[in-house]
């Protein structure tokens, strides 16, 4: 029988660093996903993780409609708005880079060199 296991490398005795780039469509769907993943590691006893996510992009009215923002968010950082959102609602303190990624940039544990 087949056996799911995490690699040695991933322990999940330590609180885990994701960045996400995009606050878009599936970038804030997955920056959700990693919210439900936390809270569920923290339920077990896990410490969870630490997500970064990273976008330089601003609301507009068409995001409205197919993306996790709403009218009082329009002209407002997308990744500013979504981590600001999941910090107040569920204590976390996690980092918005309001700033769009190139290939020369280099996260670091504290933040982003550029």
């Amino acid at each position: 029988m087949f056996e799911h296991a995490l690699s040695r490398h991933l322990s999940l005795d330590r609180t885990l660093r994701v960045l996400v780039v995009g606050a878009g469509g599936t970038g804030s769907k997955v920056v959700v996903g990693l919210k439900n993943l936390h809270l569920a590691l923290r339920a077990f006893g896990r410490p969870g993780l630490h997500v970064t996510l990273a976008d330089g992009d601003i609301v507009s009215e068409a995001n409205l409609a197919r993306q996790a923002f709403y009218p009082s968010d329009l002209g407002r950082n997308k990744a500013h708005v979504l981590i600001h959102r999941l910090n107040l609602s569920c204590g976390l303190d996690w980092h918005a880079y309001p700033e769009h990624l190139d290939r020369n940039a280099r996260f670091t544990r504290e933040r982003p060199q550029l």
